[in-house]
C-alpha cells in the first residue's frame, strides 16, 4: 500500500489513516465489550473523547512551539506525522494535568477513567500493529502483539470479576513492563512516537500506583 494518498490536492499519509481507523476500532471495542447500560458507555466514552483531544491539540502545539521558526516558513512540515517523543512526553504531562482537573474539580474517578482509556488505547495500539504487519508490510514484534492480544483477553475475562483499580493496574504494569524489557533490544514505540525505556517504567510506575491507591467500587459507577 503507497506511504500516502492523495485526495484531489490533499496528500493524507496511510500511517495517519490508520491511526484514525485503530481509535475507531477502540472506541466501538469498548462499547461491545464494556458491561455498562448504555448512559455510562456514552459518559465514559465522552471522557475518553475530551482525553485525546486534549493530548492531541497539546502535541500538535507542543510541536509549533519546538520547531516555531521552521512553523513559520512550512507549517505543513511541522504538522506533519508523525512526531518526535519531546512532544509526546509534553502531551502527556498535559494529559495528566487535565485528568488531575477532572478528578479534583468534576468529581471523576482516576480508577474508571484510567481504565476505559487505556482499554480504548490498549485495542488501538493492537489494531495499529496489526495495521502496521497487514496493511503497510511493515515489521512488529511479535511479542509485542501477544501481550496486547493477552491483556485484551484478559479484560473480557475479568472485568467484571476482579476490582478495577487491580485490573487497570495490573494491565498497565504488564503493557509498560513488556515494553521496557523489549526497550533493551531495540527502539520500541507507541504508535509512531519512539520512546525511552524510563518512559515505560514510568508506566509501570503508575500501575502500580493504581493498584496502592485507595480502594473504589468493584465496577464502574455512576462516578464517571
Amino acid at each position: 500500500m503507497p506511504e500516502a494518498i492523495m485526495i484531489g490536492s490533499l496528500v493524507l499519509k496511510t500511517s495517519l489513516l490508520l491511526l484514525v481507523a485503530s481509535f475507531v476500532i477502540g472506541i466501538l471495542f469498548f462499547w461491545l465489550t464494556s458491561p455498562m447500560e448504555k448512559k455510562e458507555k456514552n459518559n465514559y466514552i465522552d471522557n475518553v473523547t475530551s482525553m485525546l483531544l486534549t493530548f492531541i491539540l497539546i502535541l500538535i502545539g507542543s510541536k509549533i512551539a519546538l520547531n516555531l521558526s521552521l512553523f513559520i516558513d512550512d507549517p505543513i512540515a511541522v504538522l506533519a506525522f508523525p512526531s518526535e517523543s519531546t512532544s509526546f512526553y509534553i502531551a502527556f504531562v498535559g494529559l495528566l494535568l487535565y485528568v488531575g482537573y477532572l478528578i479534583k474539580l468534576k468529581s471523576k474517578s482516576i480508577v474508571n477513567m484510567s481504565l476505559s482509556f487505556f482499554i480504548v488505547f490498549l485495542m488501538s495500539s493492537f489494531s495499529f500493529l496489526i495495521g502496521q504487519l497487514l496493511v503497510m508490510k511493515t515489521e512488529v514484534s511479535i511479542i509485542e502483539l501477544s501481550v496486547h492480544f493477552l491483556l485484551l483477553i484478559l479484560w473480557l475475562l475479568l472485568q467484571t470479576k476482579l476490582r478495577n483499580q487491580y485490573l487497570v493496574g495490573m494491565m498497565i504494569m504488564v503493557f509498560g513492563g513488556t515494553k521496557l524489557v523489549l526497550s533493551f533490544f531495540k527502539t520500541m514505540f507507541v504508535f509512531t512516537f519512539p520512546l525511552h525505556s524510563w518512559f515505560y517504567l514510568l508506566l509501570i510506575v503508575l500501575g502500580l500506583a493504581l493498584i496502592l491507591m485507595k480502594k473504589e467500587g468493584d465496577n464502574f459507577g455512576t462516578n464517571s
